[in-house]
């Protein structure tokens, strides 16, 4: 990931940041690149200067971000599961009193602990510091202060607080945007509340964006609190457990949809009736919505 972001900030203010006897980094006679770290700096010289660095370079997803003015709640889910998904809508402007805003400080020799939001600028400011800020049922306001903060793309953070979006993969000059989708099973009606989790990477920061509770937040901050050293050593990491807990739980939710195939197949079985036929029908555009 080191065509991006400077995610190895902490190797490099040690050297060249790659093992004894490898390249330098400086280019060859021929000019070639000999370097991961000198290909990441020429990368990120070049999409600095590049007309669509404000607005980011979409790897994966949708070509545009953030999403249109006046996007709604819905747009992008596929068709023919529109009754069977519910997306979310935008970010509240104000907090209305669920929002929960928590920055962990991750520091040489130091046990992780929660630091003040004030503080956020002068903390990243130093490269021995790692900052993890994660805000759950944010308000606008609430997101605006902690990207005013950290300095992040503000197309992404428009993005962010837009209703539910399809995933997507952007760079930044400085910044990785990802977002992912967060089902929530409502087995009963044969319907999946579908939430955006929104991230933030840096080279020493990593912003966790939710307008939803996630349902495997105590996991991840166990693993992020269980090995502070390699958080603090690369950003990457957090992603990687973030998506890692992700990935987990979609398993999980396959697990649980396993469950009630093996149901309805029992009840085919046993019930000829109409509402049986009615049911399988929302279950079969269910199914293949969280598919």
């Amino acid at each position: 990931m080191s065509g991006g972001p400077n995610l190895d900030g902490r190797a490099a203010a040690r050297g060249d940041g790659l093992p004894s006897g490898a390249p330098s980094g400086r280019p060859d006679s021929g000019g070639r690149i000999t370097s991961v770290r000198q290909l990441g700096g020429r990368v990120r010289r070049r999409l600095s200067r590049h007309p669509l660095a404000e607005t980011g370079l979409t790897v994966a997803g949708d070509a545009v971000l953030p999403p249109a003015a006046g996007a709604v709640a819905g747009a992008g889910v596929p068709t023919g599961s529109e009754a069977a998904v519910r997306t979310e809508g935008s970010a509240p402007a104000v907090d209305g009193g669920a929002a929960t805003v928590v920055a962990w400080l991750f520091a040489p020799e130091r046990t992780p602990t929660e630091v003040p939001l004030a503080d956020l600028a002068r903390l990243v400011a130093d490269d021995a510091n790692f900052v993890w800020v994660d805000l759950s049922a944010y308000a606008e306001s609430d997101l605006r202060d902690v990207a005013d903060a950290l300095g992040l793309p503000r197309a992404a953070v428009r993005a962010t607080l837009s209703p539910w979006q399809r995933p997507r993969l952007a760079v930044y000059p400085n910044h990785f945007f990802v977002s992912a989708t967060v089902p929530h099973l409502d087995a009963a009606a044969y319907r999946i509340d579908a939430a955006e989790l929104d991230l933030f990477v840096g080279r020493n920061l990593f912003v966790s964006a939710h307008k939803a509770a996630l349902p495997f937040a105590d996991h991840l901050r166990a693993r992020a609190t269980g090995s502070p050293e390699l958080v603090q050593l690369d950003a990457a990491f957090m992603l990687y457990i973030a998506l890692d807990e992700l990935l987990s739980y979609y398993e999980e939710l396959n697990r649980r949809v396993q469950a009630q195939i093996e149901h309805m197949e029992e009840r085919a079985l046993r019930d000829t009736s109409d509402r049986f036929l009615e049911d399988l029908v929302r279950f079969k555009r269910y199914a293949f919505a969280l598919s």
